[in-house]
């Protein structure tokens, strides 16, 4: 690790302030060279141009088009909605201390391990002397230890801990405050190194030592005594932020909730939560991201999509934007439509977020043409393919914008993918 003249931990940009200044003095600023072009060079470039530019048009096909396969996306009304999230949440009675062993926002897998939560009233001695054990283990494994051991393994964590004392040292000197997951992996690579001391033949042999390890193991039995180990049920996404609302607000109860309920929440009212509930400390949400819900009320004029159908959701505040959602339920209550709308893609920046405003609309798929190419027959309108017979094929115009249409043949398979037709 870089130090000062007094010893002082350098910051990243102390470290390479001469690198950078050395580079900007040796910069030498450069003539502006004036190029004279010879007329009859341009003359050259537009005749190759010409050469180049008649082909490509004769090309793309003269007045032809080919049928592709496009989107168009409809945005509709916009509605206030609850978010309810597919999540386990953990509660336990008001606990002493709690250590974290994975961050705010982390994707865990089954099994691991989330927190350590010590009770309520243990005993901070035994904590202060664990702690006085390991400094004398360590004053010791540096001052009669560390010379009679030498190999690449040691020499291994020894940079990966210098590696993530200067990545920690870059994120503060950043403004980059949030190191919590830096400090988690300093903590790992620092209890793996321990363990390897603890383990080497050289301290197994060395009798003082063994007995510090043995006062150090007497102190953690004491302390497991106090402690409760949660580990993730199955694999989600971690989050340690509540609301409040979590044991009202579950995928499980949305059939049971109302449009006043929901109109009441939405507009900033508490929920109903039972005392007992309310007793516990809330400790984590084990969050399926991808699997999610909007619910909202709308007027029986705004809401047109049936149960089942797929609608596009513009949602202020999210990662992505857009979400692609199908329509679970919209059940008449009170003079009004209760939607529910489920969604199965990431839930980003909506981990720890209750209400958003979104946008209903409707993308719609299909056969796209220009819609200048669709011309009108008898009445029928219809695209002329590029063949002999200048065959005229009925369509459906389901929806344009004015530049191009998304279309549907009358009869089946008149006109596909890759069909060539006259602009």
């Amino acid at each position: 690790m870089p130090f000062g003249r007094d010893g002082e931990v350098l910051s990243y940009k102390e470290q390479y302030s001469a690198y950078y200044e050395s580079k900007s003095s040796s910069k030498k600023k450069k003539k502006k060279v004036k190029v004279k072009i010879n007329p009859r060079f341009l003359v050259f470039v537009a005749v190759l141009l010409a050469l180049i530019i008649v082909p490509i048009v004769l090309i793309s096909g003269g007045g032809s088009y080919t049928v592709g396969y496009g989107a168009y996306d409809t945005t509709g009304s916009g509605f206030d909605a609850l978010i309810i999230r597919d999540e386990l949440c953990y509660m336990d009675d008001p606990v002493g201390k709690i250590v974290y062993s994975v961050v705010e926002g982390q994707d865990v897998k089954s099994e691991q391990t989330i927190m350590d939560t010590y009770a309520a009233g243990y005993i901070d001695q035994i904590e202060s002397e664990l702690i006085s054990i390991r400094a004398q283990i360590e004053e010791y494994q540096r001052d009669s230890l560390l010379g009679k051991i030498v190999d690449t393994k040691l020499t291994g964590l020894d940079s990966d801990i210098d590696e993530k004392v200067d990545q920690i040292i870059s994120a503060i000197d950043g403004g980059d405050m949030n190191i919590a997951k830096l400090e988690l992996q300093m903590a790992s690579l620092l209890s793996e190194r321990q363990e390897y001391l603890r383990n080497s033949s050289v301290a197994q042999a060395d009798a003082q030592l063994m007995t510090l390890y043995g006062d150090e193991d007497q102190l953690i039995g004491r302390l497991e005594a106090w402690r409760t180990r949660y580990k993730a049920a199955q694999e989600g996404r971690i989050s340690f932020a509540f609301d409040g609302m979590e044991s009202v607000l579950t995928s499980s109860n949305i059939a049971a909730l109302t449009t006043a309920d929901v109109e009441r929440l939405v507009s900033g009212e508490s929920a109903q939560v039972d005392a007992q509930i309310k007793s516990k400390q809330a400790l984590y949400r084990l969050v399926d991201p991808d699997s999610w819900y909007l619910v909202f009320t709308a007027g029986k004029k705004e809401w047109t999509h049936g149960t089942g159908q797929s609608v596009l959701v513009n949602i202020d505040d999210y990662s992505y934007l857009d979400a692609q959602a199908y329509v679970e339920s919209a059940k008449e209550d009170d003079g009004k439509l209760l939607v529910t709308l489920k969604i199965d893609q990431d839930i980003g920046s909506l981990l720890n977020q209750r209400i958003t405003h979104i946008s209903v609309g409707e993308r719609t798929e299909g056969l796209m043409v220009p819609l200048k190419s669709v011309k009108t027959k008898d009445g029928q309108r219809g695209v002329y393919l590029k063949d002999k017979e200048k065959t005229f094929v009925s369509v459906n115009v389901i929806v344009d914008d004015g530049s191009y249409a998304i279309i549907e043949p009358l009869e089946s398979n008149a006109l596909i993918k890759g069909s060539v037709i006259r602009k």
